[in-house]
């Protein structure tokens, strides 16, 4: 019960507690300052019902545990700038981390390289609450062989998406050594690219031991702020990419295959963002989704085989209402939604109507941005993933 609702409970805990950012005294001296991490994990394969990961191996041994051991080099945000005073001097950098599943080999060992966003929430005397937020990518040694019983339906490409959600504490040991506990969730996939393909979810307790290469002095937040406006932004982004179809007998005890076939998957995001302070804003808008597999499940259990041209493209087309937050770093932003289908033409195999959106965008111009976003449902189960482009403007008052 505990590991159904931990990646949730994260999930929710990391939109509310970016508001409280940038409320406290700020450990920081100017510019830009370097540092390295080192870290390990140790936590629990999150089984969420899959066959393969409830199964023990041939000495009763099943899927449970894992390690991990991570390095980062990244920069400690430092005053100068107001973006920085108003996020409350962030960290971000680079990072490698190496996943060893204890006592099993058949799923493989990741190895994922990423990007990372560490931001302090509130900070009393020497330690912090911070949250966390990566993506990137993995390679697993091993992936999907039919030939071998039971099969690795989990990961099926050596490539996959890594991303990860976290929170935890900085601990100030001294000006220069910190100590960073945190509890993360990781999750590896490849959007359904390539079937079949279940998705690989982590839990785990984590230390770091964070040295900064110049030694960090504490003071006030000390820039003087233009007011806060509270502005209004209309923005839209659209996506597309393909993904395979798991197909599976009438009761859904025996995977079938994908036929090799590709759908293509699609949306235009219409958006309203309100600005509730410098760091956070409040979004709500409509999805206008292409699900280029809806049908498809039906089609397969009726005639055998997969048929594109058989499902009407209105049938396809699917809208969705959502509510989320975008939490601002600069050009940079995580944006993170839930929403709901409110009209489509359900087959049965049709995606459930709760979805969620996790992920980031890029203003590379003053209208313009891209990014990418993971789609899913049931907080673990990949629909698709968002490769985008779009446009925002505010509203003048």
């Amino acid at each position: 019960m505990m590991n159904k609702y931990l990646g949730t409970l994260l999930f929710v805990f990391c939109i509310a507690s970016q508001a409280l950012a940038g409320l406290d005294t700020i450990p920081e001296t100017s510019g830009i300052i370097p540092f390295n991490r080192l870290g390990i994990d140790y936590g629990y394969v999150l089984k969420q019902s899959q066959k393969f990961l409830e199964s023990v191996n041939a000495d009763g041994i099943p899927f449970r545990h894992f390690a991990a051991f991570s390095y980062e080099h990244g920069w400690q945000m430092g005053s100068g700038k107001p973006w920085r005073e108003v996020t409350n001097h962030p960290r971000l950098g680079i990072g490698v981390r190496y996943s060893k599943i204890l006592r099993r080999n058949e799923l493989g060992h990741p190895v994922s390289a990423y990007g990372f966003l560490d931001g302090n929430l509130f900070r009393a005397g020497r330690v912090s609450l911070t949250s966390r937020f990566a993506i990137g990518m993995a390679y697993f040694d091993k992936k999907y062989d039919p030939a071998i019983s039971p099969a690795n339906d989990i990961i099926s490409t050596h490539l996959n998406v890594y991303a990860e959600i976290g929170a935890g504490f900085e601990v100030r040991l001294s000006d220069r050594w910190y100590l960073d506990p945190l509890v993360r969730i990781s999750h590896f996939s490849n959007g359904n690219t390539r079937e079949p393909q279940k998705g690989l979810n982590l839990a785990s307790w984590s230390v770091g031991l964070r040295h900064s290469v110049y030694p960090l002095s504490r003071f006030k937040r000390h820039l003087d702020l233009p007011p806060q406006t509270h502005r209004h932004e209309l923005l839209v982004f659209v996506s597309l990419f393909p993904r395979q179809q798991e197909f599976y007998n009438s009761d859904s005890t025996k995977f079938i295959g994908t036929f090799d076939t590709y759908f293509m998957m699609g949306n235009v995001h219409l958006g309203y963002n309100y600005e509730l302070n410098r760091r956070i804003r409040l979004s709500t808008g409509i999805d206008l989704i292409y699900d280029g597999t809806n049908g498809q499940v039906e089609e397969v259990l009726l005639h055998g085989v997969p048929d594109k041209s058989a499902i009407p493209f209105g049938d396809k087309v699917k809208i969705g209402a959502f509510v989320g937050w975008e939490s601002v770093l600069n050009e940079l932003s995580i944006i993170g939604n839930f929403g709901y289908v409110i009209v489509q033409n359900k087959y049965k195999g049709s995606m459930p109507a709760f979805y969620q959106r996790l992920g980031f965008k890029y203003h590379f111009h003053k209208g313009f941005f891209t990014g990418l976003n993971v789609r899913t449902h049931k907080f673990r189960v990949a629909e698709t993933l968002e490769f985008n482009v779009g446009m925002r403007k505010f509203l003048e008052k």
